[in-house]
């Protein structure tokens, strides 16, 4: 019986959606219950893994620091991480075999140490965008010194997250991120 085609779609809506699960299929794969959809895309110099989760933006936010992590720990490198409701993307500029995964899949999803790891995840990223706010101060990105009124410090770090989370996302190969890549 075709996947696509089975009593799955009771209601118009979702037999709308067939043309796109069919190209789904086509280039790629359909999970089912109990299955990770990961993909792993080369461009440009550019390395990255696609996990699907659907489990929310904050979760795959959080399993994304938290695989980075321990990839890094695998193999030291540099990632670049976004998420969104659907899963989430970690990339390399150095060509990274993403596909440990493979051999390390208990590794990836093993509870053991998570506590740790997360802390450790989630302490390096704040690290990395603190190094960023200080950068961004010294080579003149955000400016505490404006003549009408001085901005505060949550001020300064909310702008400077904003222009993290800009370059991280649309200009990751910027020179200001790769500075603070080569401190933390």
């Amino acid at each position: 019986m075709n996947y696509l085609a089975s009593k799955e779609f009771v209601n118009e809506e979702l037999k709308s959606l067939l043309p796109i699960l069919e190209k789904q299929k086509e280039i790629s794969n359909i999970p089912r219950e109990k299955q990770l959809l990961t993909e792993i895309y080369s461009y440009k110099g550019f390395k990255t893994l696609f996990v699907f989760p659907l489990e929310g933006k904050f979760v795959n936010e959080g399993i994304a620091f938290l695989w980075a992590l321990r990839y890094a720990n695998l193999n030291k490198a540099t990632f670049s991480i976004t998420s969104n409701d659907f899963g989430f993307s970690i990339t390399s500029t150095e060509n990274y075999d993403f596909s440990l995964l493979n051999n390390y899949l208990s590794y990836f999803m093993s509870s053991k140490n998570l506590a740790k790891d997360l802390e450790s995840a989630i302490n390096f990223s704040e690290l990395t965008k603190n190094n960023f706010k200080n950068i961004a101060q010294i080579s003149g990105l955000i400016n505490n010194n404006n003549p009408s009124k001085l901005k505060t410090s949550n001020q300064l770090i909310i702008s400077s997250n904003l222009l993290f989370e800009v370059f991280n996302k649309y200009e990751n190969n910027h020179l200001l991120l790769k500075t603070v890549i080569r401190r933390s």
